[in-house]
């Protein structure tokens, strides 16, 4: 048996989550797709080109509720890692009073501001009504559901149930796409937002039974006399995550415009294609990103950085590895994406073959700065993500500007060049952060463990296995110097633990491991044990005398360490203990 840590768990974590939060960001993405065409069908083409006039409003009230609730999951899973379960609650308490105080207030605002909205962002006549009645109700009903639902879904991802939050969207799109075809005859265009208000409350009621399970990490507790420590350090985790999704748009708007200008019509049909080959692209990173948030802030909050390495790795294989198939069916077929978006002359489809070609190299080195921008989050090296998000506007507007002025016909490789610029300054930064940081990655920041009051196994599901691991932890414990009794209270706990694992096993699959985590703090011992089994709660059986189960073993570390938890997340078992010295 290795005592290095192995992927197992990692990987079986990571997949639990991606393919929900993939399937997530699909169906949102394929609602909207589906909503335009309905409206775009049933009103007309004025009708749909006012749902993308209004996107920017819409862009901005999205950005609103991931400063201050997106950001608060993600500080919630840092907690969890760490077991402050009160601290969660905290979190959670403020996120959900700020995002709906700030909901209803911003809904009164634009309620009153609509009609100068409307001639802010629109000046055509034929498409302004348009604009003005969708606006007009999504302005008012809109901000507090859309707040409530991203910052709910954000939590319930956070507490290891991204399945929920598939099914709260799908739910919604099913409830939208049906409104539509509903409502949007008979009432137009205003009839399109009352379906996309419907979706966010139809995803709100799916994911409140979470919170009403007894599983839920969140519980209504008010943080006396800290409201406003709370709250600020929910906008300073959601402060990234927002400029982030802003800056996207910005870029868009901005480029819409120099694409124009330098290349007419032609060269702004080409960038709408190239926009929705990037948008499949982000469909990925959002499913890898929310992943590396959720499980990633939960390993920071463990200071498990070995198992945040190799879950980093991961998510960057994934994400390469797809996307380079991805680059190479474009490189080798252009003609069928093409053909796809609607190019139906041989000059277009050489045009655009061409372009597509020079624009599918964006897409790797703008995946890697998107998921170094979440890593960088959950290190709390916020500054760091910030600029790397405003950097993605300067440098690709300013790159995009400069050949749009002296090589125009050139003007794609604008595109691949910014991106290939961004991620070596990325790499520069994060190399000289490295040099008054030794401890942390070059490439990543990802702190490494030189003290060693840390220690990190996987174990398979054997018994002379355990007894290497046991081997192990014993070592490490010795090596630390600890008080002897501590170390006896440690062995115990770690030893009766491990070998409940092994022994309710039911011959499971032999190349399979669970993980063990053991880390010293002013002479407290943090222990996190993680098995993929069946769901299986040890804590509930101690506290039940009656349940029938009788291990010995666990009453005793029952007796040695009180805190000790129980979560199921991700397909895991995990159970977290506190070890300390007993009083005399």
């Amino acid at each position: 048996m290795k005592q290095n840590r192995n992927c197992y768990l990692i990987d079986k974590a990571l997949r639990h989550f991606l393919i929900a939060s993939v399937l997530t960001s699909a169906a949102t993405q394929l609602a909207v797709m589906v909503d335009a065409i309905i409206v775009s069908h049933i009103v007309g083409p004025d009708a749909l080109s006012a749902v993308n006039v209004s996107s920017p409003v819409i862009t901005i009230v999205v950005a609103l509720s991931l400063l201050l609730g997106s950001g608060a999951s993600v500080l919630a899973a840092k907690y969890i890692g760490n077991q402050q379960m009160q601290s969660v609650s905290h979190v959670f308490t403020v996120a959900i009073c700020s995002v709906t105080v700030v909901s209803l207030v911003l809904a009164v605002i634009l309620g009153f501001s609509t009609d100068w909205i409307v001639s802010l962002i629109c000046s055509n006549e034929q498409i302004a009504p348009y604009v003005s009645s969708y606006l007009s109700f999504f302005l008012v009903a809109g901000p507090v559901p859309l707040f409530l639902s991203y910052t709910l879904n954000a939590f319930v991802q956070s507490d290891g149930k991204p399945h929920l939050v598939t099914y709260a969207v799908i739910a919604g799109g099913v409830t939208n796409v049906v409104l539509d075809l509903l409502l949007v005859g008979p009432m137009g265009i205003k009839g399109a937002a009352i379906a996309t208000v419907s979706n966010y409350v139809v995803s709100i009621g799916f994911v409140l039974f979470h919170f009403m399970s007894p599983s839920s990490s969140y519980h209504w507790r008010w943080p006396k006399g800290i409201v406003g420590k709370v709250l600020g350090e929910n906008v300073a985790e959601g402060m990234p995550m927002m400029i982030g999704n802003l800056m996207l748009g910005v870029i868009v708007m901005v480029i819409n415009i120099l694409v124009m200008n330098a290349l007419g019509a032609e060269g702004m049909y080409a960038w709408s294609v190239c926009l929705q080959v990037l948008l499949l692209s982000v469909v990925l990173l959002n499913g890898v990103g929310n992943a590396l948030l959720s499980i990633g802030g939960m390993l920071v909050g463990e200071q498990d950085y070995s198992g945040l390495g190799l879950l980093t790795r991961r998510a960057l294989g994934i994400v390469c590895a797809i996307l380079l198939l991805f680059v190479v069916f474009v490189m080798v077929t252009p003609s069928t994406l093409a053909k796809l978006f609607g190019a139906d002359t041989p000059e277009h489809v050489a045009y655009l073959s061409d372009v597509l070609r020079i624009f599918s190299l964006v897409l790797i080195p703008f995946a890697l700065t998107m998921l170094m921008r979440s890593l960088f989050q959950i290190l709390e090296y916020r500054m760091l993500s910030t600029l790397l998000a405003v950097g993605q506007l300067l440098i690709m507007v300013f790159v995009v500007w400069m050949f749009s002025i002296w090589w125009p016909q050139q003007l794609w490789w604008a595109f691949p060049l910014s991106a290939f610029l961004l991620i070596t300054a990325q790499l520069a930064t994060t190399f000289i952060i490295h040099l008054s940081h030794k401890e942390a990655s070059p490439l990543t920041l990802i702190p490494a463990d030189e003290s060693g009051r840390s220690m990190d196994l996987s174990c398979n599901y054997k018994m002379q296995d355990l007894e290497i691991a046991m081997a192990a932890v014993r070592q490490f414990l010795e090596d630390n110097k600890l008080d002897n009794s501590l170390q006896m209270y440690a062995h115990i706990c770690c030893e009766e633990l491990m070998k409940n694992i092994v022994e309710h096993s039911k011959g499971r699959v032999k190349k399979h491991s669970f993980d063990m985590h053991l880390r010293i703090m002013d002479e407290v011992i943090y222990l996190v044990v993680k098995d993929a089994g069946q769901p299986f709660n040890p804590v509930k059986y101690i506290e039940n005398p009656m349940s029938g189960y009788d291990h010995l073993g666990l009453k005793l570390v029952a007796g040695i360490t009180p805190s000790i938890t129980y979560k199921y997340m991700y397909g895991q078992n995990i159970l977290f203990a506190k070890i300390e010295k007993l009083n005399d």
